[in-house]
């Protein structure tokens, strides 16, 4: 095994290494408090915003330009499995590293992660502008089928259709302005 080979981090590695820091940050309180903002049981490990946040930089940081946008996908499909929200939201912001480079086909996994992994609006109000959104534009073939789910009886397929054509910023651009992206997809 070359030197290069051994320092490539796997999917699965990386993946166990997060999830067990993310045991180890773990706040019981936080976690009830979190629970404050769904409708829904959430289970969550009470990480707050700058841990996550600062996890997803350290694993773009060890992952971009070493990982395809397969071993990213390899990276969620592994995350996803663990019922915390932070698991997910953390798979998702590195897979949107990834989705400049991601073929058409992606659109197939995001929508199973809606359906099956997406338990939450929180999860979806990250997957959808940060992975769903970039790969529409890169693949504007697909605006047709995100477009669909608004009929879908999976509220969270539905969700996503809508929240993946708010651009990003749209509360500080002026009344009506998010709304061209939207009327132009359709």
């Amino acid at each position: 095994m070359t030197k290069a080979a051994r320092k490539t981090p796997t999917p699965k590695r990386l993946a166990d290494e997060t999830i067990a820091e993310m045991r180890r940050l773990a706040d019981p309180e936080r976690a009830a408090s979190i629970q404050r903002y769904f409708k829904e049981p959430v289970e969550n490990y009470g990480l707050d915003g700058a841990a996550a946040k600062g996890l997803t930089k350290e694993l773009v940081t060890q992952t971009r330009g070493v990982w395809t946008v397969a071993e990213a996908v390899t990276f969620c499909n592994l995350m996803v499995r663990d019922p915390q929200m932070e698991p997910r939201g953390v798979a998702f912001q590195v897979l949107a590293a990834f989705v400049k480079d991601a073929e058409a086909a992606l659109i197939g996994d995001v929508r199973r992660w809606l359906e099956q992994s997406c338990d939450n609006w929180a999860l979806v109000d990250n997957l959808a502008p940060s992975v769903l959104a970039p790969l529409m534009e890169r693949h504007p073939t697909l605006v047709a089928e995100v477009v669909s789910w608004t009929t879908s009886r999976n509220m969270w397929l539905r969700r996503a259709s809508a929240v993946a054509f708010i651009p990003p910023g749209a509360a500080r651009e002026p009344p009506g302005h998010g709304l061209r992206r939207g009327h132009a997809a359709l």
